[in-house]
């Protein structure tokens, strides 16, 4: 019984680590496009990259909230 807790509990820190690492990666995403953005850039193809990855990562973000494992959208952008 021990060994099945300590199981679930390392998998739980590996699910909070994943969804941080999402969270993170999305935002950098963001902030990356935004100077793209500020530097006229936005037809590039570095920019066309970021916006399909950003697509991919917000599609990852809005499973977890359908699911009630998301944060609230001010919790994501910090």
């Amino acid at each position: 019984m021990e060994a099945m807790l300590q199981e679930q509990v390392e998998k739980l820190t590996s699910y909070e680590k994943m969804q941080k690492a999402v969270r993170h990666e999305y935002n950098s995403i963001n902030n990356q496009m935004g100077v793209l953005i500020k530097n006229g850039k936005y037809h590039s193809a570095h920019y066309q990259k970021l916006a399909g990855k950003k697509a991919t990562y917000r599609t990852i973000l809005d499973l977890f909230t359908f699911y009630g494992l998301e944060h609230t959208v001010e919790e994501i952008s910090k």
